[in-house]
């Protein structure tokens, strides 16, 4: 008598011709793979007898001459032969699939591999024969390149210069669909109580001049103008300010005041000449300011005419920064009055964005 314990995980010959396998408390005889629902002993005679214990499977006659005289004992469930079959896997589970086998495809994998190489290598080749002329001109541009302050300084006074940096000026400001970009023409800022104030006026697209009214005893109302970079844009502003602010009572301009040589801050100087009478043109000493009569240096003081210099004293700073003959303008109340306010028009050598 042999006992086949159901706890044996690995396969036990009984005999040549029978090959019992126990896992997990199964048994099958292999050899005509015959399968039983229920524990219990089939006999030499192939008749079912008494169930077993669960802990072991009596197998009688030991010798076991054929496989339908092997006594099995099976503990798996029955199958289930009407379970309708499993559902096909999704696209993505076989293209997973057919990903990880191809991967490992050599066959496949290494005339891919050569072939992604070469594109690489191919558009390598493309990108540096592209890339080489613009090399060559940067190499040979390189010189002039590092003197191009030279070409600014020398090209940016001419005439043509002047129309196109106007152009462009003019074409971003229609571009914003206003006529001015700011307004200002409904405040002044008081230098001197009741005798001097400033007046900011738009030009172009982000630029501002500046009007400086001085009421003197006797004299009237004068004025100067710091940077007139739109000619049109500041006369338009000293119309508007005699009605607003003065009583439509005359203004007279008899001096303009440039910070530096750029045509958004010196453009309307020959226009506002030529249209106002005894107009004089201050400018950098080494800038070469358009229509600029007399030249600044650091430290110089103006005594404005038409008692102008009575009530505001101007004194020239030098700031070479925005270009090399930049000039800031510090205004001071006269000694004759009390304050000691400093008001400072900066041009390009201070702004919003930029120094």
């Amino acid at each position: 008598r042999v006992y086949l314990w159901g706890t044996a995980p690995h396969a036990k010959e009984v005999s040549a011709s029978s090959i019992v396998d126990r896992s997990g408390g199964t048994a099958v005889d292999r050899s005509v793979g015959v399968s039983y629902g229920a524990t219990a002993v089939v006999g030499p005679s192939g008749s079912l007898r008494a169930p077993l214990p669960s802990s072991r499977a009596v197998v009688s006659s030991v010798a076991m001459p054929s496989a339908v005289d092997a006594g099995v004992v099976r503990r798996r469930a029955p199958l289930n032969l009407h379970a309708p079959p499993p559902p096909p896997p999704s696209w993505w589970i076989r293209w997973t699939g057919w990903r990880r086998e191809a991967r490992h495809d050599r066959c496949l994998m290494a005339p891919a591999s050569a072939v992604l190489l070469l594109f690489v290598m191919s558009l390598a080749l493309l990108s540096a024969v592209a890339a080489l002329p613009s090399l060559l001109l940067g190499m040979l541009l390189r010189p002039v390149l590092r003197r191009m302050s030279l070409l600014v300084e020398h090209l940016y006074p001419l005439a043509l210069a002047r129309w196109g940096h106007v152009k462009l000026l003019r074409h971003g400001l229609r571009s914003t669909r206003q006529a001015r970009h700011s307004r200002t023409d409904g405040g002044r800022l008081e230098l001197v109580p009741g005798r001097a104030w400033a007046h900011t006026v738009p030009c172009f697209v982000d630029n501002l001049a500046y009007v400086l009214v001085v009421e003197a005893e006797g004299a009237g109302l004068s004025a100067c103008v710091v940077d007139v970079g739109e000619a049109a844009a500041v006369a338009g502003a000293l119309e508007a300010l005699r009605y607003s602010h003065y009583g439509g009572r005359e203004i007279g301009v008899h001096s303009v005041l440039s910070t530096h040589k750029h045509h958004d801050h010196t453009a309307g100087n020959r226009q506002f000449v030529s249209d106002h009478a005894d107009v004089t043109v201050y400018g950098g000493a080494c800038e070469e300011v358009p229509c600029a009569e007399v030249g600044l240096r650091d430290g110089d003081e103006m005594r404005l005419p038409r008692g102008f210099g009575e009530v505001l004293s101007i004194e020239a700073v030098a700031a070479p920064s925005h270009t090399r003959g930049s000039l800031m303008f510090a205004v001071r109340p006269a000694e004759a009055y009390a304050t000691v306010a400093t008001y400072l028009f900066t041009g390009d050598a201070i702004f919003c964005g930029g120094a």
